[in-house]
């Protein structure tokens, strides 16, 4: 089986109403996501990677919602102008969790997601540490 299909499993089997385990059903969405990224299926991505931001809001995990964030922004990047201003929204939506939690590597690194951005880059050296 190929990756999209493990991901569907183990999203499958995480949502069980015996198990019904969010931390397994927001690693399984975050990863089918960047499955569907990778192989430009972007309307699917789309969805499954709001599904698992959703999820990683419920359990209050910040740096998993900066993740999905940072992922949706690329998304809208790669599906083109029409969609800058949720490409725009979703950059910022990271960059502001990533500075939050300390991680000035993430931050530096969303520059080239996106690119065609108008985002104005202003780091304060506290975000150095």
């Amino acid at each position: 089986a190929d990756a999209k299909e493990a991901y569907k499993e183990a999203l499958k089997l995480s949502s069980d109403n015996c198990l019904n385990h969010l931390p397994g059903q927001a690693w399984s969405c975050y990863n089918l996501g960047l499955v569907y990224r990778y192989k430009k299926e972007f309307d699917e991505a789309e969805k499954i990677l709001k599904r698992a931001l959703n999820i990683n809001k419920q359990l209050d995990h910040y740096l998993g919602q900066a993740k999905n964030c940072c992922n949706l922004a690329l998304v809208y990047e790669r599906k083109g102008q029409s969609f800058k201003v949720q490409a725009i929204f979703y950059t910022n939506l990271a960059k502001d969790a990533f500075r939050e939690l300390g991680y000035i590597q993430n931050v530096e690194s969303l520059r080239q997601i996106c690119p065609t951005c108008k985002i104005r880059w202003d780091f304060d050296d506290t975000c150095r540490t």
